[in-house]
C-alpha cells in the first residue's frame, strides 16, 4: 500500500483504527508459502487441453489467509474467460453497464458493484464501473430516485470516487462459531466483536446477517436449522 493509498483509506474510512492502517501498510501476501494449487485431469493425462478439477487451499493465520478469497477467485474467473469461454469481446460493455445502471436507478434501486471475484478480467470491471459512474449524473438529471451506492473493490472506489462498500463476510460468523463451538450464539458474539473493533461507523443490518448465517448453518446438520438459529440470535444491547 502506497502512502497516497493509505491517506485516502484513512480519510475515506474513518472507522479503521490507526493500528489497522499501520498493519495494512506493511502487510504482504506470501502465496508461495500459503497457497497450494492442484489440478487433477479427468482422463489422468495432463496437457494444455486437459479438463479436470482445480483444487485450491490456503494455510496460515486466518487473519492473512482469509484475504486470498477475492484474488484467487478473480484469477480463476479470468483464466476461464481467457482460455475456455472466449466467445466475448469488450464491445458495448460500457454502454450496457450505463444503460443497466439507468434502468435500475429509474426504478428506485440502490445498487452496489460486487463483481471483482466473478469478472472476466480487470478491464471488464473497469468498463462496467465506467458505465455505472456515467449513469449517475444522467439519472440525477432525470430525477431518478435510485442510487449507485459504491463498489466493494477499494482500488476502483478510489479511482472513480465511489464509496468503498461491502458486507459483513459470512466467514466472520462461521469462524466465530467454530472458535467458540457455539453456532447458535455466534451471531451475538461476532457482532459484539465487530462493534468493539469498528464502533458504529459501519452500517449493517443484523437481521439479514442472521438469515445468511442461518442458511449456512442449516447445511451443517441436525440442530442447525435456520428458524432455530434466528430464534436464539439476540441483538447486543443498544443495537437496533
Amino acid at each position: 500500500m502506497t502512502s497516497d493509498e493509505l491517506a485516502w483509506l484513512a480519510d475515506t474510512c474513518p472507522y479503521l483504527a490507526p493500528a489497522y492502517l499501520h498493519y495494512m501498510k506493511s502487510f504482504r501476501l506470501r502465496p508461495a508459502e500459503q497457497v497450494t494449487l492442484d489440478f487433477v485431469p479427468n482422463d489422468g493425462k495432463e496437457d494444455d487441453n486437459a479438463y479436470g478439477a482445480l483444487h485450491m487451499s490456503t494455510k496460515g493465520l486466518w487473519l492473512e489467509t482469509i484475504l486470498y478469497e477475492i484474488p484467487l477467485l478473480a484469477l480463476t474467473s479470468e483464466a476461464y474467460f481467457k482460455f475456455c469461454d472466449r466467445d466475448w469481446t469488450y464491445d458495448q460493455q460500457f454502454e450496457r453497464a450505463r444503460d443497466k445502471g439507468l434502468r435500475l436507478q429509474e426504478h428506485g434501486c440502490v445498487v452496489s458493484e460486487f463483481g471483482s471475484r466473478r469478472r472476466r478480467d480487470y478491464h471488464t470491471q473497469d468498463l462496467v464501473l465506467q458505465g455505472l459512474v456515467a449513469s449517475i449524473k444522467e439519472a440525477q438529471q432525470r430525477g431518478y430516485k435510485g442510487k449507485i451506492s459504491g463498489t466493494s473493490n477499494v482500488h476502483f472506489a478510489r479511482k472513480f470516487g465511489l464509496p468503498p462498500i461491502g458486507t459483513v463476510a459470512h466467514e466472520w460468523f462461521m469462524g466465530i462459531a467454530a472458535i467458540t463451538d457455539n453456532a447458535m450464539g455466534s451471531s451475538e458474539v461476532a457482532l459484539r466483536y465487530w462493534i468493539g473493533a469498528f464502533g458504529r461507523g459501519v452500517r449493517f443490518c443484523p437481521p439479514d446477517v442472521h438469515k445468511i448465517v442461518g442458511r449456512l448453518t442449516a447445511q451443517s446438520g441436525p440442530g442447525h436449522r435456520t428458524d432455530r438459529h434466528i430464534r436464539h440470535a439476540r441483538l447486543p444491547p443498544g443495537l437496533s
